[in-house]
């Protein structure tokens, strides 16, 4: 049975795994979701990546020593239990006993050595436990990602989910298609961009192969390598929770296993207004009146200066907005995501899908109305007038300039994208050339004194959501789907290394202009835009200047030893 179980996990596709259905005993398993459910303390865990609740992890060898683990990077921490009631501080707010008997169970010696047979370890997995159990509430999601950390070498989930038979409480259901959650299974290429090319090695995720539904009482089981890329699709249940438990079986060493398990640590896995012309001649066809008047620049820049950082509402005059708006919703109707995630005509997909997934207007293809906001957004006269808020001694011009759509249950940026998006260059390079930077410059983290500039066009009004079962509360004012609240996503954060709260961050707003001034600390994501909860798509008109700054020092010919030179002067600003 254990060979036969072993070539059913060598032959699966995209990369190997199994399910194994049914595992346990389906009266424990009722019983530990219900302790898991009712008794069990859950933290809320959302960053760039994911959004769901999870138990303290049960991290420590078989003999009881524990293992310190870092917390997720970049989280912002919300202690709660699902069910949104304050959690108690109580001991044993890791699992209660039966997910502690589940535990001995799965790292006993017998189990681990089953687990070695069926996906092929070179040695027998060691006693390490590394176990927790994770709740997906409607929206709840995790991005693509490959589960490379350490010395993890094999990864499991065991789902409690209801299903068709003695299984449904609450009379809600068995899980199915239209509940999402699926565990997708991505495919894979070389890349040079992530270490490989002809030397084989660096692999990226591409389309997603294979989409399993969960099971209740099924464990699927597939081996950490450089080809498991995974990821966990929004869940689009009403008040029916996608429950699972999770962890990985670990190596006695990191070049242990199978082959492509390479070693990753943990820290890698966790990344006066100078008479300006206001050339109302051309910004002026776009821009308000009140954006170009002198006081209003003034007041700007005052607010700039104190932050390095600002958002400009309805930036856009009202005619091209409502043109605008127009346009991006029909589009917006006519490209949601299929099955098959085919691209809309002139669009074209941006990845691997382990940093980034979204749509970028193709060049010489897309020739819509957002081709007049980047020529604006790129153009000499709004470089002057953008030079003048910030404070710049000097704009060179822009570095990137694109043109980019975050479908529902689909877009999204990761913090640790570190690939460039250039569109095309200032200095006229063509587009292949540009696609080239973005394969050789590894940095989506600015150099030192970079203008971020985003015009955000989220489409969609707040619109009604299904009524909640039982009285519960909705998401959003009202009960409307709505980009406010965050649960939406589409949200753009700035975030610095080492710190938990974003520097900056800027919601979904329709005809919202944001400028950040970065240096090569910050990072910038795009939340994931939520099928369940966005009313709409989030489009933009992202670009990056390069922008010179004069030490205060030198323009008032203060010598070196000044207080302000001394502090580090501008660059210590927030950013």
């Amino acid at each position: 049975a254990t060979s036969a179980l072993a070539a059913s996990f060598r032959a699966a596709a995209p990369f190997p795994h199994l399910s194994l259905a049914p595992l346990l005993d389906p009266a424990f398993l009722a019983a530990l979701r219900t302790e898991l459910l009712e008794t069990c303390r859950a933290d809320l865990k959302s960053n760039d990546l994911f959004y769901f609740y999870q138990t303290a992890s049960l991290s420590a060898d078989a003999g009881g020593k524990k293992k310190k683990k870092k917390g997720p990077r970049g989280v912002g921490k919300k202690r709660a239990r699902y069910n949104g009631e304050e959690a108690a501080e109580a001991s044993g707010a890791a699992g209660g006993k039966l997910l502690r008997r589940l535990q001995k169970t799965l790292y006993s010696e017998h189990f681990r050595k089953l687990i070695s047979d069926i996906t092929g370890q070179e040695k027998t997995l060691s006693d390490r436990v590394d176990i927790s159990s994770l709740v997906f509430p409607k929206g709840g999601h995790l991005l693509c990602h490959d589960d490379r950390i350490s010395t993890r070498r094999v990864a499991f989930i065991i789902y409690m989910v209801p299903d068709a038979g003695d299984f449904n409480p609450d009379d809600r259901g068995a899980w199915g298609e239209a509940d999402g959650g699926h565990l997708a299974l991505f495919g894979s290429k070389s890349s040079e961009r992530m270490g490989g090319g002809g030397g084989g090695g660096g692999l990226e995720p591409m389309g997603v192969e294979k989409r399993i539904l969960p099971e209740w009482n099924a464990m699927v089981l597939f081996n950490v390598g450089e080809r498991s890329f995974h990821a966990v699709e929004e869940v689009l249940a009403e008040e029916k929770p996608r429950l699972s438990v999770s962890g990985w079986y670990h190596a006695e060493d990191a070049g242990e296993g199978v082959a492509g398990g390479e070693k990753i640590s943990e820290e890698e896995e966790e990344n006066e207004l100078r008479g300006v012309d206001r050339s109302v001649g051309e910004l002026g066809k776009f821009m308000p009146e009140e954006y170009l008047k002198d006081d209003m620049r003034a007041q700007i820049k005052d607010a700039f200066d104190a932050e390095s950082s600002l958002e400009l509402r309805n930036f856009l005059k009202p005619a091209i907005a409502d043109k605008l708006r127009a346009e991006l919703e029909t589009l917006a109707d006519a490209g949601v995501v299929s099955a098959d995630d085919a691209c809309p005509r002139g669009w074209e997909e941006v990845g691997p899908a382990i940093k980034r997934r979204y749509l970028r207007a193709a060049e010489g293809a897309y020739k819509g109305a957002l081709r007049g906001v980047e020529a604006l957004l790129t153009s000499v006269e709004f470089s002057e007038w953008l030079r003048g808020i910030s404070s710049a001694s000097k704009i060179s011009g822009f570095r990137h300039a694109e043109i980019r759509w975050f479908r529902r249950g689909h877009g999204y940026t990761l913090m640790f994208d570190k690939t460039k998006t250039r569109a095309k260059s200032s200095s006229g390079a063509d587009a292949a050339a540009a696609a080239a930077d973005d394969d050789d410059d590894d940095s989506s983290i600015p150099p030192a004194r970079t203008l971020c500039v985003n015009l955000c066009l989220a489409t969609g009004e707040p619109e009604p959501l299904a009524e909640p079962a039982d009285g519960a509360a909705s998401p959003g004012a009202d009960g409307a789907r709505t980009w406010e609240g965050g649960q939406a996503g589409g949200t753009l954060h700035y975030t610095c290394a080492g710190e938990e709260e974003p520097l900056f961050s800027a919601e979904p707003v329709f005809n919202s202009l944001s400028v950040v001034l970065a240096d090569e600390e910050v990072s910038s994501f795009v939340k994931y835009v939520s099928k369940a909860f966005a009313p709409g798509d989030r489009f933009d008109v992202a670009v990056e200047f390069e922008a010179e700054y004069e030490e205060e020092g030198e323009e008032e010919g203060e010598d070196e030893g000044s207080e302000e030179e001394s502090s580090g002067g501008e660059e210590d600003n927030d950013e």
